[in-house]
């Protein structure tokens, strides 16, 4: 019987077919090992519409604003009416942090604090802060669109009081004390979530006209069952009053519900003969609605 030699060649070509024969590509005589796994490096894009009609009045809308994904794994600080995030994002889960830059307040990852002052306590007028948390998923060679509802975290408190029997003439300077405020909130639960209780102490300008002391602050909200609010006078003979003091617990209890609508709290003090005798003749009272309440 005549027998057919196949060339050398054509029987390992042949036998390579058979086998599923492949030659992994080398690098540098090394095996670069398997390919990466499908959709590891795929990417999409993020486009960001703050919703910021949540705010007090007269509070304007922050020029600019931060964007930040999994506590700063990817970061970018937007300008006015900018949406698109400037960078690519690898697909997958993310936790969205937006917020604002605001004069006084630190954030670290999704806390915001209030920077404190020499002598304990922090500011009493930090800047206008607004923050939002959502869970947002990056889809591969797609624009993920999302309209936070920033939500406004600072909100104003006025004390004002009424200075009776003619003692506002006697008054040089006047300053108080407010205890059981948050120094910290934590914006990533709804509604945040209250850190560090600490004071803040604020001076409260003369208006001779109405008689009236008038304070301001703005905090981040109250914290635990009592606020107490000292108030030191200064009498122009230089000498200082006994303090006056009051528990604002009962009318600061509703003041985290709502951080939208400025508070006001009105009380009345009286300068009598001596000034180691003082207090608070009344209790303190809220308009609102035209309706006065007490508390």
């Amino acid at each position: 019987m005549r027998t057919t030699k196949l060339p050398h060649i054509l029987v390992v070509v042949f036998s390579c077919i058979l086998n599923a024969c492949v030659t992994p590509e080398m690098y540098n005589g090394e095996d670069p090992g398997p390919d990466p796994t499908p959709g590891d490096n795929k990417k999409g894009a993020l486009a960001v519409s703050p919703d910021w009609s949540n705010r007090s009045m007269n509070v304007p809308t922050p020029s600019q604003f931060i964007v930040s994904l999994n506590n700063n794994e990817y970061k970018a600080t937007f300008g006015s009416g900018q949406t698109d995030f400037p960078d690519s994002i690898k697909v997958g889960n993310y936790n969205l942090q937006l917020y604002n830059e605001a004069s006084q307040i630190q954030v670290s990852h999704s806390t915001a604090s209030v920077d404190g002052v020499s002598g304990g306590g922090i500011y009493a007028s930090p800047g206008w802060f607004f923050g939002a948390y959502q869970a947002i998923e990056i889809k591969a060679e797609e624009k993920t669109q999302v309209t936070p509802i920033m939500r406004q975290l600072v909100k104003q408190l006025t004390i004002t009081i009424n200075v009776e029997d003619g003692g506002m003439p006697r008054i040089l300077t006047a300053a108080g004390t407010l205890s059981g405020v948050a120094s910290a909130v934590d914006f990533s639960s709804t509604p945040g979530l209250l850190k560090s209780p600490a004071s803040v102490s604020f001076s409260f300008t003369k208006n001779d006209e109405l008689n009236q002391l008038i304070g301001v602050v703005r905090l981040m909200g109250v914290i635990g069952s009592e606020q107490n609010l000292q108030v030191n006078l200064t009498l122009v003979n230089g000498t200082t009053w006994e303090p006056f003091v009051s528990d604002m617990s009962s009318a600061l209890s509703n003041f985290n519900n709502d951080m939208i609508t400025p508070q006001e709290l009105t009380n009345t003090i009286s300068l009598g003969v001596n000034p180691d005798v003082s207090g608070f003749i009344h209790d303190w009272e809220e308009a609102f609605d035209n309706i006065t309440i007490k508390y």
